[in-house]
This record gives structure tokens, sequence and C-alpha cells, in this order.
């Protein structure tokens, strides 16, 4: 079982695995947690809208070929906000 609160930041990684995806850097985790996980296992994170509402279905489609989702919550934009000062 992974479970995380993936990184958050407007850049790229460098893994010759990967960088066909192009990945900024939480999608990169996802998939990295998803590809570490044992067969049968769970990956459990928080993460931002765009995983799932992004224009690019690149992580999604990534995501949906290997795993199945068994949920999604989507939290107030205000959850984090008084302990990480974001929105």
């Amino acid at each position: 079982m992974v479970v995380g609160n993936v990184p958050f930041g407007d850049y790229k990684v460098f893994d010759p695995k990967y960088n066909k995806y192009n990945f900024r850097i939480h999608d990169y985790f996802l998939a990295k947690a998803l590809d570490q996980v044992r067969p049968g296992g769970m990956v459990a994170v928080i993460t931002t809208k765009g995983t799932l509402d992004k224009a690019n279905p690149t992580i999604r489609k990534y995501l949906a070929e290997r795993a199945e989702l068994v949920g999604a919550v989507r939290l107030p934009n205000t959850a984090f906000k008084d302990n990480a000062g974001t929105e």
C-alpha cells in the first residue's frame, strides 16, 4: 500500500522510464507509486483537482490502463489552508 501527499510544482522529473509521458512532478509521483505497489495493492494520495480535471488526459489514461479507481473525494478548497497556507 502507498499512502501519501504528492509533491506539487510545475516542473518535470528526469526518470528514463517515464520521460516519454512528460509528467509534471505530481503526475510522476502518482505513476511511480502505482508502479511500485504490488498487484492487488492500493494507492491512496492527496492530490490536486488537476489529476481528474486537467485538459491533458495523459495521467488519467496511464492510471486507467494500470488500475481500478476505487474512489475519489473532493475536499473543500480551504481544507489545508490553516496548515499549509494553500487553497
